[in-house]
């Protein structure tokens, strides 16, 4: 079993004690995860507004990056593509067909929750709405079905 000498709490732990950083080098942190946790906690609660102030700097800053991440992340595609896909749909829900101008959010990405597999662009209330029936087609007609029948209109 491999240890390491905690320089805060001045005990030696096993490895798996210690966080990641590729900075030192033997690769772990030289404090082990508990002190770094209990000095990070400290830390934010005395400098709460400037740590804060400075997430915030940071995320705008980097906010391409990080919706980069996030996209790669979750559904596999990148930035770069999100746009792509964007332009492909004039820069509307694939649904609803409104215009991104129209919302508060950008065009959600929606996929299968079975394959993974990425559809289209979706705001949020058809997002939700796909949710919400179980991307079941059947309940959607019958959705159709039911405001054709109340709303007096014959063009659905």
């Amino acid at each position: 079993m491999l240890t390491k000498h905690c320089s805060r709490c001045k005990e030696t732990k096993d490895l798996s004690e210690f966080g990641r950083d590729k900075n030192c080098k033997d690769g772990l942190r030289f404090y082990c995860k508990l002190c770094h946790n209990t000095y990070t906690r400290a830390h934010y609660i005395a400098n709460h507004t400037q740590v804060r102030a400075t997430s915030i700097r940071w995320y705008k800053a980097n906010s391409k990056r990080v919706r980069n991440h996030n996209l790669i992340s979750k559904y596999g595609i990148n930035l770069m593509q999100y746009n792509q896909m964007l332009k492909q749909q004039n820069e509307c829900c694939a649904i609803c067909k409104k215009h991104k101008s129209n919302f508060k959010q950008a065009l959600s990405v929606d996929h299968s929750h079975k394959t993974g597999q990425v559809r289209a662009l979706l705001c949020h209330s058809c997002n939700r709405i796909l949710g919400q029936i179980g991307e079941d087609p059947n309940i959607a007609l019958n959705i159709a079905e039911y405001i054709k029948r109340y709303s007096g209109s014959d063009k659905l």
